[in-house]
């Protein structure tokens, strides 16, 4: 189920990117909810709540065992990165835990987290 909030955001997406983690999971457990479905910017709902810094709803995508943890936007951005870029230090500290993530994902920039990190002064 991909239903279309505003422009390209899906009920999932919205509730993601405002840290709703009862309102997340309650989608995530409605048959046909894609936890992995992008907008039009080419970000997920755990992207979003990633770099937002929601780390419930983050612990809430994460529990789901299709969650794409390594996915990247269409800048080549990882959640990890885009985490890391806007100083989520508990998100990061719950991301660095997952033994899947990749660490060295790099952007179109060829940035990795450390260096978004680095640029934003988080370091």
């Amino acid at each position: 189920m991909s239903l279309s909030v505003s422009g390209d955001q899906t009920p999932l997406y919205g509730a993601a990117s405002r840290g709703q983690t009862l309102t997340t999971r309650l989608l995530l457990d409605t048959p046909g909810v894609e936890p992995n479905s992008n907008n039009e910017s080419d970000r997920t709902p755990l992207w979003i709540a990633a770099a937002q810094g929601h780390v419930s709803t983050v612990k809430c995508l994460l529990a789901v065992p299709a969650i794409d943890i390594n996915y990247s936007d269409d800048s080549g951005s990882s959640l990890f990165l885009a985490a890391a870029s806007y100083g989520r230090e508990e998100v990061i500290a719950v991301l660095a835990k997952k033994i899947q993530l990749d660490l060295h994902t790099r952007d179109t920039y060829s940035r990795t987290a450390l260096a978004g990190a680095a640029g934003k002064g988080h370091i």
